[in-house]
């Protein structure tokens, strides 16, 4: 190759290798992109599209008839947190003739529960049997509006507690879900009687 277009050649061959270390690669220096992180509440047309399809992707897999849908109305407002735990604490009803573990109480304080009767029963209900955080942003706000972030959380805390519950503890596979010790008499404590589908030992 003559000796200019070497020169003319060099400036494009290390522009081309630059750019392929910066591409993912070890040696490169560009700095990662941060996933951006959508702060707009959730709609309550997004809820209930959402929700339905949980549910009945959870009807599936339990082999259950379908129940009645979210009854959210199809609208751009943004939905409450009271609403999703409407729908959560619905959707713990109608599963629960195929729940097949009785789960040890779970942590509650009902201070920081932040709603108003009957809400408040229903998620002091739901944090004891395992299907809602004890202090997640559903529960304590302090915004009545929840961000893509906090609601996907909640739903998918509450499914992971439904597989739990309609899941046979083993020995070998779940250890963990069995328990240890004689079941007691449930009885009233810290934030109320035990729900009757929980143990009245704490995890």
């Amino acid at each position: 190759m003559h000796l200019r277009a070497k020169i003319i050649f060099i400036p494009f061959l290390l522009s081309a290798t630059v750019g392929w270390a910066q591409e993912g690669t070890l040696s490169s220096s560009k700095p990662q992109t941060m996933p951006t992180v959508d702060n707009a509440p959730v709609t309550c047309k997004e809820a209930k599209e959402v929700i339905d399809e949980v549910q009945a992707a959870m009807e599936n897999a339990a082999l259950m008839k379908a129940a009645p849908a979210s009854r959210l109305a199809v609208s751009e407002k943004a939905v409450t947190r009271a609403q999703v735990l409407d729908d959560l604490a619905r959707l713990e009803q109608e599963f629960r003739p195929v729940y097949v573990l009785k789960p040890r109480t779970q942590y509650c304080d009902p201070a920081v529960v932040k709603f108003a009767e009957p809400e408040r029963k229903k998620a002091i209900r739901l944090i004891k049997l395992g299907f809602l955080e004890p202090v997640a942003p559903l529960v304590v706000g302090p915004d009545d509006k929840l961000t893509v972030g906090q609601f996907s959380e909640a739903l998918a805390f509450f499914v992971e507690r439904w597989a739990d519950m309609t899941h046979i503890p083993t020995t070998k596979w779940s250890p963990d879900l069995q328990h240890r010790a004689p079941m007691r008499t449930p009885r009233a404590g810290r934030g109320g009687p035990v729900p009757l589908s929980a143990s009245p030992r704490r995890a």
